[in-house]
């Protein structure tokens, strides 16, 4: 039982500690985005990619 109940506050207490890590020492955020107008159509090869510029979750991959 004793044992149990040490496991529970250990538990809580790592639980505690990376969360107060996370809310006062927070990841910077180092994704870069590159857009980059595109004058002719790219040659088609194995691996195709269509990248929609106004909505990127509309991005398309053809694998041939």
């Amino acid at each position: 039982m004793a044992r149990t109940r040490r496991l529970r506050g250990a538990t809580f207490t790592a639980g505690l500690a990376l969360g107060l890590r996370d809310v006062l020492q927070p990841e910077p955020a180092t994704s870069i985005v590159v857009i980059d107008e595109a004058q002719e159509l790219p040659p088609l090869g194995p691996v195709t990619l269509f990248f929609h510029p106004s909505v990127p979750e509309a991005t398309l991959v053809l694998v041939r």
